[in-house]
């Protein structure tokens, strides 16, 4: 029986609209760029790889070593950025730049045990979630390169096992804060900052209440994204890092705002940097600690907010949609459970009414007054059990 002839198949990628070719040899399966556009060059330059391959020259289109990495990044960092947001095309650059530039002089040097090697030495100066987007920007590199015909084979990167934490940069402290917390931090700010005039507690005030990106609420313009007498807020793909457009629903805090100051067309906000007045208030409403103060920021608004709509309220999509995650899960990490949470959950806990018979030799002196302790529904505070808590309680009958 004659063996089935391997032939080859050719796709247009759909990003960059150039024609890959696609063949199996000796089991073994092959995906190349064929560089082209038009369907009857890459035709011919579809044969020509596959004859190269079939006759053990496994080449590319391009060869590697021929083409300087430092203008590769450059090229695809500017493809990259009508997809991504300005930030992650920042945090990408800064990762070839600072991170792989110093280890790798050119892309025949990128291989699977050199980013294992990578990938364990970072493990040893920052966290793993951090080695994982670093190695996940590399990933859409290799891939930009695969798909130009750059590189001929795109190297297996795996992330770090599960396992694996990695080591802390820098101690972080999260500053836990609550509606009584951040009452009293938004009262000892300054309606206005000294130098420059900023509102600086009706900004804080109005993240607090929004649970929005400071970011994002410091690109807001008007009439684009809120008009007076609105309810809702409009959020655009370019003012959001997850590029999650959307409408939220707005407070009738928020609202008065948003009124307050907004004096015509352009930003309502603007940039300001409210750290120093956000700790200087920290100290003056007494209830932070020093090392509490040292490391508040804005951020910790975002999560104590979103962590107080979280105990008011079990819809955690509605909660997402707020925050401007793509995903539940990410809000997740948001919500931070506390006591006050934990006391919520047991005070909504139902009792049971159970007889338990006493048989204990300890509780002898107990079975001259009764031979059973009831366990009942104990709703109000009257009588021994404990107090307000609607749970259990014992009581002799």
């Amino acid at each position: 029986m004659a063996r089935k002839s391997e032939g080859f198949t050719l796709h247009r990628d759909k990003r960059t609209r150039n024609w890959v070719v696609r063949f199996t040899h000796n089991g073994r399966r092959y995906k190349r760029s064929t560089c082209e556009c038009d369907r009857g060059s890459a035709q011919k330059i579809a044969s020509e790889i596959v004859a190269a391959v079939t006759r053990g020259r496994d080449v590319s289109v391009m060869r590697a070593s021929s083409v300087d990495i430092d203008l590769l990044v450059g090229q695809y960092l500017v493809d990259v950025s009508a997809e991504l947001a300005p930030e992650t095309v920042a945090t990408y650059q800064g990762y070839f730049v600072k991170n792989f530039a110093p280890r790798f002089d050119s892309l025949g040097s990128i291989s699977s045990s050199a980013m294992q090697d990578y990938s364990r030495a970072r493990l040893r100066q920052v966290k793993r979630g951090t080695v994982c987007k670093e190695l996940s920007a590399m990933r859409g590199f290799l891939k930009w390169c695969a798909d130009r015909g750059y590189i001929s084979d795109m190297p297996l990167i795996k992330d770090p096992p599960a396992r694996s934490t990695g080591t802390t940069a820098c101690e972080k402290v999260r500053v836990d804060l609550n509606n009584d917390r951040a009452t009293k931090l938004i009262a000892a700010l300054p309606e206005w900052s000294k130098r420059t005039h900023y509102p600086v507690r009706d900004l804080i005030l109005f993240i607090w209440e929004t649970a929005l990106r400071r970011k994002t609420v410091q690109q807001l313009r008007c009439p684009e994204h809120w008009q007076p007498g609105s309810t809702t807020l409009r959020i655009a793909d370019d003012i959001d890092k997850a590029r999650f457009g959307r409408e939220v629903e707005l407070s009738e805090v928020a609202q008065a705002l948003l009124t307050r100051h907004c004096d015509g067309d352009g930003l309502i906000w603007g940039a300001f940097d409210c750290r120093p007045a956000l700790r200087n208030a920290a100290r003056d409403a007494g209830c932070f600690t020093e090392q509490e103060i040292r490391h508040l920021s804005l951020h910790d608004l975002r999560h104590g907010a979103l962590t107080e709509l979280a105990s008011v309220s079990p819809n955690l999509p509605g909660i997402a949609h707020i925050a401007g995650h793509k995903r539940v899960s990410t809000t997740t990490q948001y919500v931070h459970s506390n006591r006050a949470q934990t006391r919520a959950v047991l005070n909504a806990r139902p009792g049971i009414p159970v007889t338990i018979p006493v048989t204990d030799a300890k509780s002898a002196d107990l079975k001259d007054i009764a031979t059973v302790l009831t366990i009942r529904n104990h709703t109000t505070s009257e009588g021994g059990g404990i107090g307000r808590r609607a749970g259990f309680r014992f009581q002799c009958p």
